[in-house]
Protein backbone atom coordinates (compact mmCIF):
# COMPACT_ATOMS: atom_id res chain seq x y z
CA UNK A 1 0.00 0.00 0.00
CA UNK A 2 0.94 3.64 -0.58
CA UNK A 3 1.68 6.29 2.08
CA UNK A 4 -1.27 8.10 0.71
CA UNK A 5 -3.38 5.28 1.44
CA UNK A 6 -2.53 4.31 4.93
CA UNK A 7 -3.00 8.04 5.52
CA UNK A 8 -7.03 7.43 4.07
CA UNK A 9 -6.98 4.64 6.19
CA UNK A 10 -5.79 6.68 9.58
CA UNK A 11 -8.36 9.27 8.67
CA UNK A 12 -11.32 6.78 8.03
CA UNK A 13 -10.26 5.25 11.74
CA UNK A 14 -10.26 8.89 13.05
CA UNK A 15 -13.55 9.57 11.91
CA UNK A 16 -14.66 6.45 13.11
CA UNK A 17 -13.65 6.85 16.66
CA UNK A 18 -15.20 10.10 16.80
CA UNK A 19 -18.30 8.93 16.05
CA UNK A 20 -18.45 6.54 17.97
CA UNK A 21 -17.47 8.91 20.62
CA UNK A 22 -20.35 10.96 19.72
CA UNK A 23 -22.47 8.03 19.76
CA UNK A 24 -21.19 7.29 23.31
CA UNK A 25 -21.75 10.89 24.60
CA UNK A 26 -25.37 10.91 23.10
CA UNK A 27 -26.24 7.25 24.82
CA UNK A 28 -24.61 8.63 28.34
CA UNK A 29 -26.94 11.84 27.89
CA UNK A 30 -29.89 9.98 27.65
CA UNK A 31 -29.39 7.91 30.81
CA UNK A 32 -27.94 4.73 29.51
CA UNK A 33 -24.89 4.60 31.40
CA UNK A 34 -21.79 2.05 30.84
CA UNK A 35 -21.45 -0.93 32.63
CA UNK A 36 -19.49 -3.58 32.22
CA UNK A 37 -21.02 -6.02 34.55
CA UNK A 38 -24.31 -5.68 32.02
CA UNK A 39 -22.24 -5.30 28.76
CA UNK A 40 -24.89 -3.43 27.65
CA UNK A 41 -24.74 -1.33 24.55
CA UNK A 42 -23.23 1.56 25.92
CA UNK A 43 -20.10 -0.38 27.17
CA UNK A 44 -19.78 -2.14 23.71
CA UNK A 45 -19.71 1.29 21.78
CA UNK A 46 -17.72 2.66 24.49
CA UNK A 47 -15.03 -0.32 23.66
CA UNK A 48 -14.92 -0.06 20.16
CA UNK A 49 -14.65 3.57 20.34
CA UNK A 50 -11.55 3.79 22.98
CA UNK A 51 -9.97 0.64 20.68
CA UNK A 52 -10.67 2.27 17.45
CA UNK A 53 -9.02 5.81 18.70
CA UNK A 54 -6.25 4.08 19.95
CA UNK A 55 -6.18 1.71 16.90
CA UNK A 56 -5.11 4.98 14.86
CA UNK A 57 -2.77 6.41 16.85
CA UNK A 58 -0.64 3.58 16.34
CA UNK A 59 -1.42 3.73 12.44
CA UNK A 60 -0.40 8.07 12.90
CA UNK A 61 2.49 6.83 15.01
CA UNK A 62 3.85 4.19 12.07
CA UNK A 63 2.92 6.93 9.49
CA UNK A 64 4.93 9.40 11.24
CA UNK A 65 7.93 6.98 12.01
CA UNK A 66 7.98 5.85 8.50
CA UNK A 67 7.87 9.49 7.16
CA UNK A 68 10.88 10.27 9.20
CA UNK A 69 12.38 7.62 8.04
CA UNK A 70 11.99 8.73 4.57
CA UNK A 71 13.15 12.05 4.90
CA UNK A 72 16.35 10.59 6.49
CA UNK A 73 17.20 9.40 3.09
CA UNK A 74 15.63 5.76 4.12
CA UNK A 75 12.79 4.76 1.53
CA UNK A 76 9.43 3.22 2.91
CA UNK A 77 9.81 0.57 0.82
CA UNK A 78 13.69 -0.30 1.49
CA UNK A 79 12.46 -0.51 5.30
CA UNK A 80 9.60 -2.66 4.74
CA UNK A 81 11.77 -5.10 3.01
CA UNK A 82 14.00 -5.32 5.47
CA UNK A 83 11.38 -6.69 7.52
CA UNK A 84 11.74 -3.61 9.68
CA UNK A 85 8.85 -1.32 10.99
CA UNK A 86 8.41 1.65 13.45
CA UNK A 87 7.27 -0.65 16.78
CA UNK A 88 9.73 -2.94 15.78
CA UNK A 89 11.87 -1.39 18.74
CA UNK A 90 8.81 -1.70 21.05
CA UNK A 91 8.39 -5.26 20.13
CA UNK A 92 11.86 -6.15 20.55
CA UNK A 93 12.27 -4.74 23.71
CA UNK A 94 8.85 -6.15 25.55
CA UNK A 95 9.94 -9.32 24.10
CA UNK A 96 13.18 -9.22 25.47
CA UNK A 97 11.86 -8.64 29.18
CA UNK A 98 8.06 -9.72 28.67
CA UNK A 99 7.52 -11.55 32.03
CA UNK A 100 9.81 -8.71 34.13
CA UNK A 101 7.71 -5.75 32.42
CA UNK A 102 4.17 -7.68 33.08
CA UNK A 103 5.26 -8.97 37.11
CA UNK A 104 6.11 -5.00 37.28
CA UNK A 105 2.66 -3.97 35.69
CA UNK A 106 0.90 -6.46 38.26
CA UNK A 107 2.87 -5.09 40.86
CA UNK A 108 1.97 -1.24 39.36
CA UNK A 109 -1.68 -2.36 39.62
CA UNK A 110 -1.42 -2.97 43.32
CA UNK A 111 0.43 -0.11 44.31
CA UNK A 112 -2.56 1.89 42.54
CA UNK A 113 -5.14 -0.51 44.00
CA UNK A 114 -3.67 0.69 47.71
CA UNK A 115 -2.99 4.24 46.83
CA UNK A 116 -6.25 5.54 45.14
CA UNK A 117 -9.78 4.42 45.61
CA UNK A 118 -10.42 3.27 42.38
CA UNK A 119 -14.51 3.34 42.88
CA UNK A 120 -14.45 6.95 43.71
CA UNK A 121 -12.00 8.43 40.87
CA UNK A 122 -12.63 10.30 38.34
CA UNK A 123 -12.48 9.55 34.75
CA UNK A 124 -9.64 11.89 34.29
CA UNK A 125 -7.72 10.80 36.89
CA UNK A 126 -8.47 6.87 35.68
CA UNK A 127 -7.22 8.22 32.28
CA UNK A 128 -3.84 10.07 33.50
CA UNK A 129 -3.24 6.95 36.10
CA UNK A 130 -3.73 4.29 33.17
CA UNK A 131 -1.29 6.49 30.70
CA UNK A 132 1.01 7.30 33.42
CA UNK A 133 1.04 3.35 33.65
CA UNK A 134 1.37 2.61 29.93
CA UNK A 135 4.49 5.10 30.01
CA UNK A 136 6.56 3.54 32.61
CA UNK A 137 6.25 -0.11 31.57
CA UNK A 138 7.01 0.78 28.09
CA UNK A 139 9.31 3.02 29.62
CA UNK A 140 10.67 0.55 31.69
CA UNK A 141 10.84 -2.16 28.84
CA UNK A 142 12.93 0.15 26.29
CA UNK A 143 15.80 0.97 29.48
CA UNK A 144 16.54 -2.60 29.85
CA UNK A 145 16.37 -3.37 26.21
CA UNK A 146 18.70 -0.28 25.42
CA UNK A 147 21.26 -1.74 28.14
CA UNK A 148 21.33 -5.40 26.69
CA UNK A 149 19.51 -6.39 30.37
CA UNK A 150 18.00 -9.51 30.01
CA UNK A 151 15.86 -10.81 33.17
CA UNK A 152 15.12 -14.49 32.71
CA UNK A 153 16.30 -16.89 34.90
CA UNK A 154 16.16 -19.99 32.69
Amino acid sequence: RTGKEWAAYCGVLGVMAAALWVLLAVMDANGYQVSRRLVNLSYVLWTLAYNTLVLAMFLAVEIAVHFLQSARGESIGQRLAEGGAGSDLLCEAFNRNLLAVFLAGNLMTGAVNLWLPTLTASHMQAFGIVGLYELLLVTLALVLHRRRITLKFW
